[in-house]
């Protein structure tokens, strides 16, 4: 995901359609009406969906998708936007949690190793009384 920092939507002018509703976007009812049933009601929600979710949706096609990005980058916007910290206190938004990393991690690693690690982790916190007891913290550098 692409991050939208509150600079940016100043610079290109996009600030102003944030605020707006898809219904203001003037899409075709059928477009219209798949973001609607998705649970997407405002720009805001709509640059924040991943392309995936949208082709998922019921009656959202390629016709849909095309016209959807064709209006968004009409705004100089697009799909797949994370809002930066900044960007969501202008726009009155909730800015929960911490500003996206500069350099996220480009995937994440499989969901084998992920268990894997979680599992080793909770083992080393069941028997953190075993593994320490052999320890003097004195003599621990």
């Amino acid at each position: 995901m692409k991050v939208l920092t509150l600079e940016e939507a100043r610079r290109t002018g996009s600030i102003k359609h944030l605020k707006a509703t898809v219904d203001d976007l003037r899409l075709s009812v059928r477009s219209d009406n798949c973001l609607s049933n998705a649970g997407i009601h405002t720009v805001v929600e709509l640059i924040s969906c991943p392309r995936a979710r949208l082709s998922k949706t019921a009656n959202f096609g390629e016709r849909s998708m095309h016209e959807v990005e064709e209006i968004l980058e009409d705004l100089k916007l697009g799909l797949e936007y994370h809002l930066s910290y900044e960007l969501k206190i202008e726009l009155g938004l909730p800015a929960t949690g911490l500003e996206p990393r500069e350099n996220p991690p480009k995937e994440l690693p499989p969901l084998e190793v992920l268990i894997a690690r979680r599992d080793r982790l909770t083992w080393m916190i069941e028997h953190y009384d075993e593994i320490t007891a052999g320890f003097d913290a004195a003599t621990v550098p």
